[in-house]
């Protein structure tokens, strides 16, 4: 029995990974961005060149905009089971189907550029683009199969906020820096399962032996930094790259555990709350290519490296959080600094967009597409429905209008084509958490068939004052 403290310690160190698990980037944000697939790093020019590439900020005014991702998910379990005489079963639970929340995520910034065109500051914030997808908690009257991987993220709130400036020393030469931080809090909930061991006194996943638990991480301000530059040799061509910082995020945190409601565990209590979560977020790395064969038209090729390799571990340091009256055992036992290992990979993005401008009648208009495709940072032996990644294409358009010389409104969709996955149990790398299992082999529960498809929708304004 004494090993309920290593079931509780993963329960909190699960709870971290949840938390950051749909913190990856989904998609790029931003209306303009969006209507060129995210190819925006040497063609970036204005106050939305914020998130892409600094050395493109330009403009005395205010920016705002909303996007908002939709994405339907389908998944069905599959289970390997090996019964005591050493024959394997596929087993398959109902499919489970979840969606999109409507959430849309903001982008704000105000921007001032001197009389003589040199300087441009700005500062705002923007919201990554979070996959924030809900789950029944029940499937034909039963507790969710897909249960021990699924997280509450619905009051979580999170925002990049910054300050930036870019530099002209001439017309060839374009330089830009910042400062940013994300901001907010993580709020996830897991179950985990102590059946007493696995098979012996219940069966597997037998939800009177499942235990829930809810952490909270922050408030925060996980700083960074980005640098950008842009070069124009000829006015038909511009070169442009941008870098991001890795970003730190180290916060207090709080949990709550719910022990299982089998009697066998009335007696224990967990006493204290705290602790620490650390992890890393990774630099991201833009270069483009922006040709214009006419005034009007522009073409850009741009390349995105995440390095999301960094993110290979998350760390939780509990303070003072005692296991206590376990049967058996010891009276009171102190957990552990916990690790975890993510198996994160390196993704990298191909993107072609285009722009095309002109007039229709004593309004400017622009007219704004382009294709990408991402390669996913999460490989399939760890994907699950709180790590939600896919190699994606995107199909974007975008138009804008200048109603009046200082007024712009924009509007974007995106269609994300997603390669669906299907994850052997013999492949799949996460397992169930029941540290008492026996001799009871060790189960996966990321397996099956995993299905989505994801819409983009963004509008937004400009106002200059000048």
């Amino acid at each position: 029995m004494t090993r309920l403290v290593v079931a509780v310690a993963l329960c909190i160190l699960f709870y971290a990974s949840i938390a950051q698990a749909s913190g990856l980037y989904f998609t790029e944000r931003g209306v303009h961005g969006i209507g060129r697939a995210g190819a925006y790093v040497a063609g970036a020019n204005g106050l939305d060149a914020v998130g892409y590439n600094p050395a493109g900020l330009h403009g005395t005014g205010l920016l705002g905009d909303l996007t908002q991702l939709v994405i339907d998910v389908r998944y069905r379990r599959e289970l390997a089971i090996e019964d005591s005489a050493g024959t394997t079963q596929r087993v398959f639970s109902p499919s489970l189907h979840g969606q999109s929340e409507l959430l849309p995520l903001p982008t704000f910034v105000a921007g001032y550029t001197t009389d003589d065109d040199t300087l441009t500051f700005a500062g705002g914030l923007f919201t990554p683009s979070f996959a924030l997808v809900s789950f029944p908690s029940e499937v034909g009257g039963e507790p969710s199969p897909a249960r021990y991987t699924l997280s509450g993220l619905t009051d979580s709130r999170l925002v990049q906020a910054g300050a930036w400036l870019a530099y002209r020393p001439n017309k060839k030469w374009s330089l830009g820096a910042g400062v940013h931080a994300l901001v907010g809090t993580f709020r996830s909930s897991l179950a985990f399962t102590l059946s007493l061991p696995d098979r012996l006194l219940a069966a597997p996943e037998d939800p009177d032996y499942d235990a829930y638990g809810r952490i909270s991480v922050g408030p925060f301000v996980a700083p960074s930094g980005t640098l950008g530059i842009q070069y124009t040799p000829v006015p038909q061509v511009t070169l442009g790259a941008s870098g991001d910082l890795p970003t730190w995020l180290d916060s207090d945190s709080t949990f709550d555990v719910r022990l299982p409601t089998s009697a066998i565990f009335d007696p224990v209590s967990v006493r204290g709350k705290q602790a620490r979560v650390s992890m890393r977020l990774p630099p991201v790395l833009r270069t483009g290519i922006e040709v214009r064969p006419i005034a009007r038209l522009a073409f850009e090729l741009a390349y995105v490296r995440e390095f999301w390799s960094v993110h290979d571990q998350i760390v939780v340091k509990p303070k003072g959080v005692q296991i206590e009256d376990i049967p058996g055992g010891p009276t009171s036992i102190a957990l552990p600094t916990i690790h975890i290992d993510r198996g994160y990979r390196d993704a990298s993005s191909y993107r072609l967009g285009s722009e095309l401008s002109g007039t229709f009648g004593s309004h400017a208009w622009f007219l704004r597409s382009g294709v990408a495709y991402e390669r996913s940072a999460v490989p399939p032996a760890y994907l699950s429905l709180s790590s939600l990644d896919f190699n994606k294409v995107m199909l974007s358009l975008g138009l804008a209008a200048e109603l009046t010389e200082r007024l712009r409104l924009d509007v974007a969709y995106a269609h994300l084509f997603l390669h669906g996955e299907n994850v052997s149990p013999s492949e799949a790398k996460l397992t169930r958490i029941n540290p008492l299992s026996g001799n009871a082999p060790a189960e996966t529960i990321n397996g099956g068939r995993y299905r989505a498809h994801a819409d983009v929708l963004s509008a937004g304004f400009l106002f200059l004052f000048r």
